[in-house]
Protein backbone atom coordinates (compact mmCIF):
# COMPACT_ATOMS: atom_id res chain seq x y z
CA UNK A 1 0.00 0.00 0.00
CA UNK A 2 1.03 3.79 -0.97
CA UNK A 3 -1.04 6.58 0.57
CA UNK A 4 -1.51 9.38 -1.69
CA UNK A 5 -2.02 13.03 -0.25
CA UNK A 6 -2.65 16.36 -1.35
CA UNK A 7 -3.34 19.92 0.10
CA UNK A 8 -1.90 23.10 0.53
CA UNK A 9 0.69 24.78 2.46
CA UNK A 10 1.26 28.53 2.54
CA UNK A 11 -0.65 29.03 -0.77
CA UNK A 12 1.08 26.71 -2.58
CA UNK A 13 -0.17 23.00 -4.31
CA UNK A 14 1.17 20.01 -1.40
CA UNK A 15 1.25 16.46 -3.45
CA UNK A 16 2.98 13.27 -1.94
CA UNK A 17 3.60 9.58 -2.61
CA UNK A 18 3.67 7.81 0.48
CA UNK A 19 5.39 4.51 1.36
CA UNK A 20 5.82 4.58 5.04
CA UNK A 21 4.09 6.26 7.72
CA UNK A 22 4.40 9.92 8.25
CA UNK A 23 1.79 11.23 10.61
CA UNK A 24 2.39 15.29 10.29
CA UNK A 25 2.20 14.94 6.30
CA UNK A 26 -1.15 12.82 6.42
CA UNK A 27 -2.97 14.89 9.20
CA UNK A 28 -2.24 17.88 6.93
CA UNK A 29 -3.58 17.05 3.99
CA UNK A 30 -7.44 18.09 2.71
CA UNK A 31 -7.33 14.62 0.43
CA UNK A 32 -6.03 11.00 1.35
CA UNK A 33 -5.50 8.05 -1.23
CA UNK A 34 -4.81 4.61 -0.41
CA UNK A 35 -3.37 3.10 -3.53
CA UNK A 36 -3.14 -1.07 -3.34
CA UNK A 37 -1.76 -1.42 -7.19
CA UNK A 38 -1.71 -5.07 -7.60
CA UNK A 39 -5.45 -5.40 -5.78
CA UNK A 40 -8.28 -4.97 -7.43
CA UNK A 41 -11.85 -3.25 -7.02
CA UNK A 42 -14.89 -4.82 -6.38
CA UNK A 43 -16.47 -2.12 -7.57
CA UNK A 44 -16.24 -1.12 -11.88
CA UNK A 45 -14.19 -3.72 -12.96
CA UNK A 46 -13.65 -6.97 -15.27
CA UNK A 47 -15.99 -5.63 -17.95
CA UNK A 48 -16.72 -7.43 -20.79
CA UNK A 49 -14.78 -5.22 -23.37
CA UNK A 50 -15.59 -7.20 -26.37
CA UNK A 51 -14.58 -9.69 -28.68
CA UNK A 52 -14.50 -12.31 -25.89
CA UNK A 53 -11.61 -10.30 -23.84
CA UNK A 54 -12.01 -8.79 -20.25
CA UNK A 55 -11.14 -5.45 -18.89
CA UNK A 56 -8.08 -5.46 -16.44
CA UNK A 57 -9.81 -5.22 -13.11
CA UNK A 58 -9.54 -1.27 -12.05
CA UNK A 59 -6.91 -1.18 -9.16
CA UNK A 60 -8.06 -0.68 -5.66
CA UNK A 61 -8.41 3.50 -4.44
CA UNK A 62 -9.69 4.62 -1.43
CA UNK A 63 -10.45 8.31 -1.23
CA UNK A 64 -10.79 10.35 2.32
CA UNK A 65 -11.45 13.88 2.25
CA UNK A 66 -10.00 15.21 5.65
CA UNK A 67 -10.87 18.67 7.27
CA UNK A 68 -7.42 19.29 9.27
CA UNK A 69 -8.16 22.61 10.55
CA UNK A 70 -10.66 20.98 12.87
CA UNK A 71 -7.29 19.93 14.63
CA UNK A 72 -6.64 23.06 15.89
CA UNK A 73 -9.88 23.84 17.78
CA UNK A 74 -10.19 23.37 21.55
CA UNK A 75 -11.26 20.66 21.89
CA UNK A 76 -10.04 19.20 18.71
CA UNK A 77 -12.17 16.65 16.24
CA UNK A 78 -10.02 13.71 16.03
CA UNK A 79 -12.01 11.87 13.80
CA UNK A 80 -11.60 14.98 11.23
CA UNK A 81 -8.40 13.11 9.85
CA UNK A 82 -7.26 9.58 9.15
CA UNK A 83 -4.28 8.46 11.56
CA UNK A 84 -1.92 5.94 11.24
CA UNK A 85 -3.43 3.30 12.95
CA UNK A 86 -6.46 3.45 10.63
CA UNK A 87 -4.09 3.39 7.48
CA UNK A 88 -2.40 0.21 9.48
CA UNK A 89 -5.87 -1.96 9.91
CA UNK A 90 -7.31 -0.37 6.53
CA UNK A 91 -3.55 -2.12 4.95
CA UNK A 92 -3.74 -5.35 7.39
CA UNK A 93 -7.59 -6.19 6.04
CA UNK A 94 -6.55 -5.65 2.59
CA UNK A 95 -3.42 -7.34 2.26
CA UNK A 96 -4.46 -10.18 4.32
CA UNK A 97 -7.61 -10.18 5.26
CA UNK A 98 -9.53 -9.94 2.00
CA UNK A 99 -10.31 -12.37 0.07
CA UNK A 100 -7.97 -12.59 -3.64
CA UNK A 101 -8.43 -10.64 -6.05
CA UNK A 102 -7.73 -10.60 -9.64
CA UNK A 103 -4.38 -9.39 -10.36
CA UNK A 104 -3.82 -6.25 -13.23
CA UNK A 105 -1.77 -6.86 -15.99
CA UNK A 106 -1.58 -8.77 -19.07
CA UNK A 107 -4.91 -9.56 -21.23
CA UNK A 108 -7.45 -11.73 -23.51
CA UNK A 109 -7.08 -15.59 -22.09
CA UNK A 110 -4.93 -14.87 -19.47
CA UNK A 111 -7.11 -11.67 -17.85
CA UNK A 112 -10.28 -13.75 -18.92
CA UNK A 113 -8.86 -16.40 -16.65
CA UNK A 114 -7.67 -14.39 -13.87
CA UNK A 115 -11.69 -12.83 -13.89
CA UNK A 116 -13.13 -16.35 -13.75
CA UNK A 117 -11.06 -17.50 -11.05
CA UNK A 118 -11.40 -14.38 -9.09
CA UNK A 119 -15.43 -14.77 -9.67
CA UNK A 120 -15.19 -18.50 -8.08
CA UNK A 121 -12.91 -17.10 -4.82
CA UNK A 122 -16.08 -14.64 -4.51
CA UNK A 123 -18.96 -17.10 -4.79
CA UNK A 124 -16.85 -19.09 -2.21
CA UNK A 125 -16.69 -16.11 -0.36
CA UNK A 126 -19.99 -15.63 0.14
CA UNK A 127 -21.41 -19.14 0.72
CA UNK A 128 -19.42 -19.43 3.45
CA UNK A 129 -20.22 -15.80 4.84
CA UNK A 130 -17.11 -15.46 6.65
CA UNK A 131 -16.55 -12.21 7.64
CA UNK A 132 -19.11 -11.17 5.79
CA UNK A 133 -20.74 -8.12 8.29
CA UNK A 134 -18.62 -5.80 9.79
CA UNK A 135 -19.07 -2.97 12.35
CA UNK A 136 -16.45 0.14 13.05
CA UNK A 137 -16.22 1.52 15.99
CA UNK A 138 -14.61 4.72 16.36
CA UNK A 139 -14.27 5.06 12.51
CA UNK A 140 -13.28 8.95 11.79
CA UNK A 141 -12.46 8.96 8.66
CA UNK A 142 -13.38 5.12 8.15
CA UNK A 143 -10.13 4.26 6.33
CA UNK A 144 -10.50 0.72 7.75
CA UNK A 145 -14.01 -0.10 7.71
CA UNK A 146 -14.44 1.40 3.96
CA UNK A 147 -11.00 -0.71 2.85
CA UNK A 148 -13.09 -4.16 4.21
CA UNK A 149 -15.67 -3.08 1.89
CA UNK A 150 -13.94 -2.19 -1.26
CA UNK A 151 -11.84 -4.88 -1.27
CA UNK A 152 -14.05 -7.79 -1.03
CA UNK A 153 -13.83 -8.97 2.65
CA UNK A 154 -17.66 -7.21 3.64
CA UNK A 155 -20.82 -7.60 1.95
CA UNK A 156 -21.97 -5.30 5.14
CA UNK A 157 -20.44 -2.49 6.95
CA UNK A 158 -21.45 -0.59 9.52
CA UNK A 159 -19.29 2.79 10.27
CA UNK A 160 -20.16 4.42 13.68
CA UNK A 161 -18.32 7.50 15.40
CA UNK A 162 -20.07 10.59 17.41
CA UNK A 163 -22.55 12.83 15.53
CA UNK A 164 -19.94 15.12 14.56
CA UNK A 165 -18.44 12.71 12.75
CA UNK A 166 -21.13 11.30 10.84
CA UNK A 167 -21.32 14.01 7.94
CA UNK A 168 -17.85 13.48 7.23
CA UNK A 169 -18.04 9.58 6.91
CA UNK A 170 -21.36 9.45 4.42
CA UNK A 171 -19.34 11.84 2.14
CA UNK A 172 -16.38 9.35 2.27
CA UNK A 173 -18.99 6.97 1.57
CA UNK A 174 -20.90 8.37 -1.08
CA UNK A 175 -16.96 9.58 -2.76
CA UNK A 176 -15.87 5.94 -3.06
CA UNK A 177 -19.13 4.86 -4.14
CA UNK A 178 -19.97 2.22 -1.49
CA UNK A 179 -23.58 3.14 -0.70
CA UNK A 180 -24.48 -0.28 -1.88
CA UNK A 181 -22.36 -2.00 1.15
CA UNK A 182 -21.79 0.91 3.56
CA UNK A 183 -24.27 2.35 6.54
CA UNK A 184 -23.34 4.96 9.02
CA UNK A 185 -24.75 5.16 12.69
CA UNK A 186 -23.92 7.13 15.62
CA UNK A 187 -22.34 5.50 18.81
CA UNK A 188 -20.75 7.78 21.37
CA UNK A 189 -19.06 4.69 23.37
CA UNK A 190 -18.30 7.26 26.52
CA UNK A 191 -21.50 7.91 27.08
CA UNK A 192 -23.25 4.72 26.11
CA UNK A 193 -21.71 1.12 25.36
CA UNK A 194 -24.67 -0.68 24.03
CA UNK A 195 -25.78 -1.83 20.36
CA UNK A 196 -29.13 -1.05 21.70
CA UNK A 197 -28.21 2.76 21.42
CA UNK A 198 -27.42 2.35 17.67
CA UNK A 199 -29.04 3.92 14.98
CA UNK A 200 -29.13 1.58 11.91
CA UNK A 201 -31.73 0.11 9.61
CA UNK A 202 -34.02 -2.75 10.97
CA UNK A 203 -35.13 -5.85 9.39
CA UNK A 204 -38.71 -3.99 8.97
CA UNK A 205 -36.68 -0.71 7.24
CA UNK A 206 -37.94 -0.32 3.42
CA UNK A 207 -35.29 2.55 2.87
CA UNK A 208 -33.53 2.14 -0.30
CA UNK A 209 -30.20 3.37 0.62
CA UNK A 210 -30.08 1.18 3.58
CA UNK A 211 -27.29 -1.46 2.54
CA UNK A 212 -29.27 -4.82 2.26
CA UNK A 213 -26.89 -6.72 4.51
CA UNK A 214 -27.10 -4.32 7.50
CA UNK A 215 -29.88 -5.91 9.00
CA UNK A 216 -27.67 -7.37 11.76
CA UNK A 217 -29.35 -5.42 14.95
CA UNK A 218 -32.68 -5.87 16.67
CA UNK A 219 -34.73 -8.87 17.84
CA UNK A 220 -33.36 -12.05 15.59
CA UNK A 221 -30.41 -10.72 14.35
CA UNK A 222 -27.19 -12.19 13.65
CA UNK A 223 -23.84 -10.27 15.39
CA UNK A 224 -21.65 -9.14 12.90
CA UNK A 225 -18.62 -11.25 12.12
CA UNK A 226 -15.68 -8.75 12.11
CA UNK A 227 -15.42 -5.54 14.51
CA UNK A 228 -12.69 -2.59 13.49
CA UNK A 229 -11.34 -0.11 15.75
CA UNK A 230 -8.25 1.63 15.13
CA UNK A 231 -6.93 4.15 17.65
CA UNK A 232 -9.04 3.93 20.46
CA UNK A 233 -6.84 4.40 23.58
CA UNK A 234 -4.50 7.34 23.14
CA UNK A 235 -2.82 10.56 25.59
CA UNK A 236 -4.78 13.45 24.99
CA UNK A 237 -3.94 16.25 22.57
CA UNK A 238 -2.54 19.40 24.34
CA UNK A 239 -5.38 21.60 23.43
CA UNK A 240 -8.18 19.28 24.58
CA UNK A 241 -7.85 20.61 28.17
CA UNK A 242 -6.74 17.41 29.82
CA UNK A 243 -3.75 17.05 31.80
CA UNK A 244 -2.18 14.65 34.18
CA UNK A 245 -4.13 12.76 36.57
CA UNK A 246 -7.49 13.56 34.79
CA UNK A 247 -5.53 12.34 31.67
CA UNK A 248 -4.85 8.94 32.59
CA UNK A 249 -8.35 8.45 34.34
CA UNK A 250 -9.99 9.53 31.18
CA UNK A 251 -7.79 7.38 28.90
CA UNK A 252 -8.53 4.23 31.47
CA UNK A 253 -12.40 4.69 31.25
CA UNK A 254 -12.47 5.66 27.37
CA UNK A 255 -10.76 1.82 27.40
CA UNK A 256 -12.96 0.12 29.33
CA UNK A 257 -15.79 1.95 27.73
CA UNK A 258 -14.53 0.59 24.31
CA UNK A 259 -14.43 -2.67 25.39
CA UNK A 260 -17.21 -3.06 26.63
CA UNK A 261 -19.24 -1.51 23.09
CA UNK A 262 -17.04 -4.24 21.40
CA UNK A 263 -18.34 -6.96 23.95
CA UNK A 264 -21.81 -5.97 23.73
CA UNK A 265 -21.89 -5.90 19.84
CA UNK A 266 -20.38 -9.72 19.77
CA UNK A 267 -21.12 -13.35 18.73
CA UNK A 268 -19.72 -16.57 19.60
CA UNK A 269 -18.05 -16.40 16.26
CA UNK A 270 -16.96 -12.60 16.33
CA UNK A 271 -13.42 -11.18 15.45
CA UNK A 272 -12.44 -7.63 17.32
CA UNK A 273 -9.28 -5.91 15.06
CA UNK A 274 -7.87 -3.31 16.90
CA UNK A 275 -5.06 -0.90 16.31
CA UNK A 276 -2.87 0.80 18.92
CA UNK A 277 0.36 3.15 18.66
CA UNK A 278 2.44 4.11 20.86
CA UNK A 279 3.67 7.23 21.08
CA UNK A 280 6.59 8.72 22.58
CA UNK A 281 6.44 11.25 25.55
CA UNK A 282 2.57 11.33 25.73
CA UNK A 283 0.41 11.54 29.09
CA UNK A 284 -0.05 8.59 29.87
CA UNK A 285 2.88 7.16 28.42
CA UNK A 286 1.92 4.92 26.26
CA UNK A 287 3.16 1.53 28.01
CA UNK A 288 0.35 2.91 30.39
CA UNK A 289 -2.39 3.26 27.64
CA UNK A 290 -1.29 -0.32 26.20
CA UNK A 291 -1.45 -2.05 29.40
CA UNK A 292 -5.19 -0.41 29.56
CA UNK A 293 -6.44 -1.26 26.25
CA UNK A 294 -5.06 -5.53 26.93
CA UNK A 295 -6.47 -5.38 30.70
CA UNK A 296 -9.95 -4.10 29.23
CA UNK A 297 -9.90 -6.87 26.29
CA UNK A 298 -8.34 -9.75 28.30
CA UNK A 299 -11.50 -9.31 31.15
CA UNK A 300 -13.91 -9.68 28.16
CA UNK A 301 -12.17 -11.76 25.35
CA UNK A 302 -10.74 -15.38 26.08
CA UNK A 303 -8.49 -15.19 23.53
CA UNK A 304 -6.12 -11.54 22.79
CA UNK A 305 -3.70 -11.94 20.43
CA UNK A 306 -0.89 -9.13 19.07
CA UNK A 307 -1.09 -10.19 14.95
CA UNK A 308 2.66 -10.30 13.17
CA UNK A 309 2.30 -7.84 10.73
CA UNK A 310 6.16 -7.42 9.53
CA UNK A 311 6.82 -6.32 6.38
CA UNK A 312 4.00 -4.16 5.91
CA UNK A 313 4.64 -0.72 4.70
CA UNK A 314 2.30 0.70 7.28
CA UNK A 315 0.63 -2.07 9.80
CA UNK A 316 4.56 -3.04 10.03
CA UNK A 317 6.06 0.25 11.63
CA UNK A 318 7.54 0.21 14.85
CA UNK A 319 5.39 2.43 16.83
CA UNK A 320 2.10 0.53 15.46
CA UNK A 321 0.31 -2.82 16.93
CA UNK A 322 -2.40 -4.66 15.87
CA UNK A 323 -4.21 -7.01 18.11
CA UNK A 324 -6.88 -9.85 17.55
CA UNK A 325 -9.76 -10.60 20.03
CA UNK A 326 -11.86 -13.22 20.10
CA UNK A 327 -14.04 -15.44 22.01
CA UNK A 328 -16.31 -12.97 24.15
CA UNK A 329 -16.59 -14.04 27.70
CA UNK A 330 -20.12 -13.06 27.63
Amino acid sequence: MRVLIEGWDSGEPVRALLDAPDASQVRAAERVTLQFDDVASTSGSGNDAGGGETEAPTPLRLLLAQQPHLLARSPPLLSSVVWDCGLALAEWLVEREAPPRRRRGGGGAATAAAAAAAAGADAEEEQDGTNSTVVELGAGAGAPGLAAAASGLAKAVLLTDVAEALRGLRANVTRNRLGGKVAVAELDWSRNSSSSELDVPSSSSSSSSSPPGLLFFGPGSQPPDLILSADVCYPPPPNSNTTGEDATAAAEASAAAWAEAAASLCGPRTRVLVAFEARPGGVPAPEVLRDFLLREARGRFDRVERLDASGMAFAGAANLELYELAECKK
